[in-house]
């Protein structure tokens, strides 16, 4: 696992399931119609049991999103880094350019003395 420098470290992270198996029950990819249809399907009974049902399933859903809108987060912060970072080193490229610029003239006015 590499450290990411634009991420709390207090944040954090479960590696996804290695197993293709595990991701295909995953809800990670539904659509939120699909969600929602699984939440109906649940029973809707008031005794413990069925509450209890309804809850988890809740829950799960809920975490679900959460981990989606965080590899979601990741994924635009990525690209912002990589952004930012391209930015920066062009920036330090014109830095050189002009450094270089200044000590010709710099020379060319010593020089002229």
């Amino acid at each position: 696992k590499t450290a990411l420098s634009f991420v709390p470290t207090n944040v954090s992270c479960k590696t996804a399931p290695s197993s293709p198996a595990a991701t295909s029950s995953s809800s990670e990819t539904m659509e939120p119609q699909l969600q929602i249809d699984m939440l109906a399907d649940l029973p809707t009974g008031n005794d413990k049991e069925s509450r209890r049902q309804r809850r988890l399933m809740r829950n799960r859903l809920s975490a679900q999103r959460s981990r989606d809108k965080r590899r979601r987060d990741i994924e635009v912060y990525t690209k912002l880094k990589a952004q930012k970072v391209e930015e920066i080193a062009s920036m330090k490229k014109t830095v050189t350019e002009e450094m270089e610029g200044l000590k010709k003239l710099e020379e060319m006015v010593k020089f002229a003395k």
